[in-house]
């Protein structure tokens, strides 16, 4: 059976949840199409067709408190154009993907740092129907994939990634502590725009 990853690593419009950074989540769907998934102090981007799923910018290491800019972020491209294949559309249990991207790594004004081409398989390795992590959340329906090394990554249906999960040990690990929580989500302005990255 194909899972749909859209499913998985973009997370639903309107869900907020708690990281256990204390940054609150909510997903916003642009009209230009792009998904914004914004946390308190940054935002990733997804763009979604019939095929891929692609990411734009990550903005995670610009900004400690969401408000005032410092450190970097970066960009993925094909070729010239915005955004990257990150995963295709659909995928088999077991089946091993090579990922190839341009990287453009920016400070918080926007001057280039660094530009360069990365290459990396994603393997999608495994599918849980729930897993209780520690501290007793429990979550249902979630996938791992993994991109290299010892760590898989975790995404539970409707919600994007939740946590970890050691290759070699098979050790849990959870970043979202709490789903639908009364922590107001950050407003939208406070996410960094699209112009801001380019």
């Amino acid at each position: 059976m194909a899972f749909d990853m859209h499913d998985y690593l973009c997370p639903t419009a309107g869900i907020t949840y708690l990281l256990s950074s204390s940054e609150s989540c909510r997903s916003v769907i642009c009209a230009d199409g792009w998904i914004n998934f914004c946390k308190n102090r940054h935002k990733e981007e997804f763009r979604v067709d019939e095929n891929y799923i692609y990411r734009g910018s990550d903005t995670s290491l610009i900004s400690s408190d969401g408000v005032n800019p410092v450190g970097t972020f970066y960009t993925q491209y094909d070729g010239d154009n915005y955004g990257a294949i990150w995963c295709p559309r659909y995928m088999l249990l077991g089946e091993t993907v090579e990922r190839h991207c341009r990287v453009v790594v920016r400070d918080y004004l926007c001057n280039i740092l660094n530009d360069y081409s990365e290459s990396s398989p994603l393997t999608f390795v495994d599918h849980f129907d729930r897993i209780e992590f520690p501290g007793g959340l429990i979550v249902s329906d979630i996938i791992q994939l993994r991109w290299s090394g010892e760590e898989g990554y975790l995404y539970a249906n409707q919600l994007g990634l939740v946590g970890w999960r050691n290759i070699v040990s098979g050790q849990f690990g959870n970043y979202v502590v709490a789903l639908n929580v009364s922590t107001p989500a950050p407003p939208f302005e406070q996410c960094l725009t699209r112009p801001f990255i380019g």
